[in-house]
């Protein structure tokens, strides 16, 4: 059985289909894919998306597309083809009455609230926002609620962790700190109401974490962004970079945790995080084993969380004559930290690019332990000393400057982008 939808916007077309997942499970009871293997035959132009369990039938569901983007028809199957699932018979009357709803609810969501822990090597403070609410737990780590726009309950979690994640994300460059979840958590359909006494960031914070009274703390720029996160369960372009820009951030920084030797959660399932610190020698030591590579992942994640965000309203511009873009992304990489760091800092930093484009493009290390035991003067042609160094590029430096650099732009670019509606940049 085929039915016909005609959508031809990708972004409308998956609304649709989670409209319709929804509307099954409401008039069924049940609606789950006990058998998801997606699989598509581009001479016939269909994707079929696996076997799903509806209560009373199991049944094959896929769809006829065009140009990749748009659902043209919705298809339903019995699962062992035995016989033909006719239009005209009951299932095939109710199916059709829920494709009617999911074209007509397709953009209707309800509003759900999950609360869940996070934790970090000291607890989050206690903030609330217009969208979200941290409050520090009894078992030294915060809990946090934000809201999730799904078309039924069950489809919550499906949303929940990837949101959490780019607040997560978006928190570590915030405080310069590493964040893990909890996997328990809660569903509710209210928040709940506290009234924190806020305590913010310095202004211009830059070294180290963000810490005041043991606890971490972020700007009142930076709550306000929180709620930017959470109100947006659609991103727009921008917002998208920006967060995947946090993720190579939030990336670099647990890489370099691992360097660093701090304390790294034990994280099992339905269990409260605990922290460990590695204390053992340097040759027993996991993490230290690992350092050089460490230092040379986290560096390389870190500066191409830069190189992201230069993407975020540029207009590329080439050249008339030979076609290449004027302002590569080194550049404007570069221009980043002359805009946002004094001019020492900022020539240091563009050092260390050119020393991360080497390691990626000629292989040459990050990191060189050979003066670690003994130093005696070698020469460096590349070194801006002349001479060998035992770390040539600083990845602390790096992570300071760099979250420094994406904290700069999120209140500058989002401030003026949303006309101050959700950033205001006390700094």
């Amino acid at each position: 059985m085929d039915l016909d939808i005609g959508i031809k916007d990708i972004e409308q077309s998956n609304d649709f289909l989670a409209s319709l997942w929804a509307e099954i499970e409401k008039d069924f009871g049940k609606g789950q894919f006990i058998y998801y293997a997606p699989r598509k035959d581009k001479k016939e132009q269909k994707i079929h998306f696996g076997i799903m369990d509806i209560g009373i039938a199991h049944l094959s569901v896929g769809i006829t597309y065009k140009d990749n983007v748009s659902i043209v028809k919705i298809l339903f199957e019995y699962e062992d083809n035995s016989k033909e699932l006719e239009l005209i018979s009951p299932l095939g009357q109710r199916l059709k009455q829920a494709v009617k709803k999911a074209r007509r609810n397709k953009e209707n969501y309800e509003k759900f609230f999950v609360k869940i822990g996070i934790n970090s090597y000291h607890a989050l403070s206690s903030y609330k926002g217009s969208s979200f609410i941290t409050e520090v737990s009894t078992n030294e780590g915060t809990e946090i609620t934000f809201p999730i726009f799904a078309h039924i309950k069950s489809q919550v979690s499906s949303k929940m962790f990837p949101k959490l994640n780019q607040i997560m994300d978006f928190l570590s460059v915030e405080t310069n700190a590493p964040f893990w979840r909890d996997y328990k958590y809660h569903i509710g359909i209210e928040q709940v109401e506290i009234s924190p006494k806020e305590v913010y960031q310095i202004p211009a914070f830059i070294d180290e974490l963000s810490v005041k009274d043991d606890y971490l703390v972020i700007s009142e720029a930076g709550k306000n962004f929180v709620d930017y996160i959470a109100n947006s369960y659609k991103l727009d372009e921008d917002l998208a970079l920006f967060l995947k820009a946090c993720y190579h951030y939030h990336t670099a920084r647990k890489y370099d945790a691992q360097l660093h030797n701090y304390p790294i959660p034990k994280v099992s399932m339905g269990e409260t995080v605990k922290f460990e610190i590695n204390i053992g020698s340097m040759e027993s030591d996991s993490a230290q084993k690992k350092g050089s590579s460490q230092t040379e992942i986290a560096t390389t994640l870190y500066l191409s969380a830069l190189e992201v965000i230069t993407l975020i309203g540029f207009q590329e511009e080439k050249c008339r004559e030979c076609g290449q873009p004027k302002f590569k992304i080194s550049k404007r990489v570069k221009s980043l930290a002359q805009k946002y760091l004094n001019q020492q800092l900022a020539n240091e930093f563009i050092d260390y690019y050119d020393k991360r484009s080497k390691y990626l493009h000629k292989g040459e290390n990050l990191s060189d332990d050979s003066l670690f035991t003994n130093s005696f003067p070698l020469l460096d042609k590349d070194s801006e000393h002349g001479c060998k160094m035992t770390m040539d590029v600083p990845v602390d430096n790096i992570r300071e400057h760099t979250g420094y650099m994406l904290r700069k732009f999120y209140r500058e670019y989002f401030a003026e982008k949303c006309n101050g509606q959700y950033i205001k940049d006390e700094s």
